[in-house]
């Protein structure tokens, strides 16, 4: 089964799934995202939502179909290039982040990008933490956080290397919904393209659009 779910609005496409099946037992989608919009990947577990996820942002591959954003086919470039935006063009915030345990907090947000040969803005990267609620841990190390601020410094990472698209693996499970949805506000007020895995329904109505994993692809839209 294929379904086909577009929509025209003033954001200029940005994010293109053409029938893409992220396992092989999930429907081949195509899907058109508009830049600066928030996009729930809504169902419960083994619908999928994380594998598609993983495969917009270039860890994973697809069983079939094609991922394009901002019109570069992931699929068609190198691992290593792959690799490159996510330093600097898609951040990518999982349920189980992956901290540097050497590092501080400053270091682990930045990290990715100066891999690519790139600094952060210095003023953006402590606007960030402020948001997340780490500006007192920025010198701090990694290691000694609450679980809760470990996903906010993933959220932080991807904020700083993503330049306009962000991915979110449930929420939910890094933070309460009180601060998933700000988290939310926080993410669609920088301008960012957000695409979020949940199956919090209450979460998933936040966004504008909704990709139901659970009924045949169906995408709901949120005026």
């Amino acid at each position: 089964m294929t379904a086909t779910m577009t929509r025209t609005r003033a954001g200029a496409d940005f994010v293109r799934l053409d029938r893409v099946r992220a396992t092989t037992a999930s429907a081949g989608v195509t899907v058109t995202l508009e830049q600066g919009a928030a996009t729930a990947l809504f169902g419960g577990r083994g619908r999928g939502k994380t594998s598609l996820l993983r495969c917009i942002a270039g860890i994973d591959a697809p069983v079939s179909g094609a991922v394009l954003v901002d019109g570069l086919r992931i699929g068609a470039l190198s691992p290593a290039r792959r690799t490159a935006l996510r330093r600097t063009q898609i951040g990518y915030c999982g349920a189980n982040p992956a901290l540097a345990p050497a590092l501080s907090v400053w270091g682990n947000v930045v990290a990715p990008a100066r891999l690519a040969g790139a600094e952060p803005d210095p003023g953006f990267v402590g606007q960030v933490l402020e948001r997340c609620g780490l500006a007192g841990f920025a010198a701090r190390g990694a290691t000694g956080l609450a679980p809760a601020q470990r996903g906010m410094l993933s959220l932080a990472r991807a904020m700083v290397c993503g330049g306009k698209l962000v991915l979110v693996d449930e929420p939910e499970r890094l933070f309460t919904s009180t601060t998933a949805i700000g988290v939310m506000d926080f993410l669609r007020s920088g301008g960012k393209t957000v695409i979020f895995a949940t199956g919090d329904r209450n979460l998933s109505e936040y966004a504008d659009n909704v990709v139901d994993m659970e009924s045949g692809w169906q995408r709901v839209f949120r005026e």
